[in-house]
C-alpha cells in the first residue's frame, strides 16, 4: 500500500495526524463532484481543569466521530 509521510518543523499548525486517502470508486456517479474518501482519526486524552473555582484536574477525551457530528 503506498502512502506519504509529511511532516516538518516551522509550520503554521502544531498537529501530528494520520490521514488515509482511499482510491477512486470506478463508475463515478455525481459527474467528478467529489473528492476522494479520507479516513482521519482523531482521538486524544488529555488533563484539563474541571469548570468551576477549584483548580482540580480531570483526564478528558476528545472524540470526533461521525455520528456525533451529525445528530
Amino acid at each position: 500500500v503506498p502512502f506519504i509521510l509529511r511532516c516538518g518543523k516551522a509550520l503554521n499548525e502544531r498537529k501530528a495526524e494520520v490521514r488515509l486517502q482511499f482510491t477512486d470508486v470506478p463508475g463515478d456517479i455525481f459527474d467528478s463532484q467529489c473528492r476522494r474518501n479520507e479516513l482521519v482519526a482523531i482521538y486524544a486524552k488529555m488533563m484539563s481543569k474541571k469548570p468551576g473555582v477549584f483548580f482540580s484536574p480531570e483526564e478528558t477525551e476528545l472524540d470526533l466521530t461521525y455520528h456525533s457530528r451529525y445528530r
